[in-house]
């Protein structure tokens, strides 16, 4: 589920907690995950750099070569 937040109602909270409750009630604390996908960008380079004066700085095109990272713990840290 991605995008832009919305607001919930109140009674819909409440409900989802409740049900939540019951569905983690028949797992293990080592069961039970969350994980976050983010981008890490290994080529990329600096967007500025240091010269001495008089020096000229060529400009570089970013790469956009990536490696996508899924990082995860579970509810009891193991």
């Amino acid at each position: 589920m991605s995008g832009e937040a919305a607001s919930a109602k109140e009674i819909d909270t409440s409900e989802w907690e409740d049900t939540l409750q019951k569905i983690l009630a028949d797992y293990s604390p080592r069961d039970i995950f969350n994980a976050d996908e983010t981008g890490l960008f290994y080529k990329c380079l600096p967007i500025k750099s240091l010269t001495f004066q008089g020096q000229a700085c060529s400009d570089q095109k970013a790469t956009k070569e990536r490696v996508s990272l899924l990082c995860a713990a579970n509810m009891d840290g193991s």
